[in-house]
């Protein structure tokens, strides 16, 4: 054979190779935890075929945390009654300490208890065996867009929090009840405090702020809700108390994030320095 042909080959060879890794790359990875050889192996058939890449069979806990560990699949299918100390109720316990992992589970029993344990799992589904190829399917795909749009949405949080300990002014944020949501860095320095003490707290009762009337500002945003304006500006100054008892003189401007329907879904305080 020449040279040059035996180089194409290798290299078609080589291309043919890396396309099935990359194919591989894409594809959704599901740890089946299941005792029942005969069921793990039908499971893992419908799922090749349907293109997932199945990265582990588990019939037992302690395997299932170790191929978790390892392979880190986009989705578990955990049957409840599995082998071993522990259950698969226990093992997806086990696993959501450690990993944000969507969990199916599979059983054949569906009295009082089991639904009970399995609601206070983080699981994704509940499938009553015998179930169809495509509940199943259907499940398995909801359960991964629905735990990626999560991580999405925590990516997004992160990166806007990180972005609101940079602003110069003090601001904090309520839900619409007047609990705290955030509070940035420079808030913290100047008022002495820890985001920690107050968020999930009545903003009024929690942070050392003195205003020269909260109601009127509550009915100020009520009004700015139902003209639905996005700012109001409050014409007093108000006061931030420092934890050696003097204070800062600020102005106040909030904000409000409404959805396209208007449904308010949070509120900033931002106070700036009077100069």
């Amino acid at each position: 054979m020449p040279a040059h042909e035996s180089k194409k080959q290798e290299g078609n060879g080589n291309s043919s190779r890396e396309h099935i890794l990359i194919r591989k790359e894409n594809m959704n990875k599901i740890l089946i935890v299941e005792d029942e050889a005969v069921t793990a192996m039908e499971l893992e058939e419908t799922l090749k075929r349907r293109g997932y890449l199945v990265v582990g069979t588990a019939s037992n806990g302690p395997d299932a945390l170790r191929i978790a560990k390892d392979r880190w699949p986009d989705l578990i299918l955990m049957d409840i009654r599995i082998q071993g100390p522990m259950d698969g109720i226990e093992t997806a316990d086990q696993i959501n300490v450690f990993y944000e992992i969507p969990i199916i589970f599979l059983t054949a029993y569906s009295d009082d208890l089991t639904i009970s344990r399995v609601i206070k799992t983080k699981s994704y589904s509940f499938l009553l065996k015998p179930f169809n190829e495509k509940e199943l399917i259907s499940n398995i795909e909801m359960a991964i867009n629905k735990q990626r749009m999560y991580a999405r949405s925590l990516a997004i949080q992160r990166i806007v929090t990180s972005m609101f300990d940079l602003v110069s002014d003090c601001v904090v944020t309520t839900d619409p009840e007047g609990n705290v949501l955030r509070v940035n860095a420079t808030f913290e320095r100047v008022a002495g405090i820890s985001r920690d003490d107050v968020i999930g707290k009545p903003l009024r009762e929690v942070l050392p702020v003195s205003c020269t009337s909260w109601s009127w500002l509550d009915m100020l945003i009520k009004e700015a809700c139902t003209e639905r304006e996005t700012v109001v500006r409050w014409p007093y100054p108000v006061e931030i108390l420092q934890e050696n008892g003097n204070s800062v003189s600020m102005n106040l401007n909030v904000e409000l994030l409404a959805l396209p329907d208007q449904t308010l879904i949070e509120i900033l305080y931002i106070f700036t320095r009077r100069e």
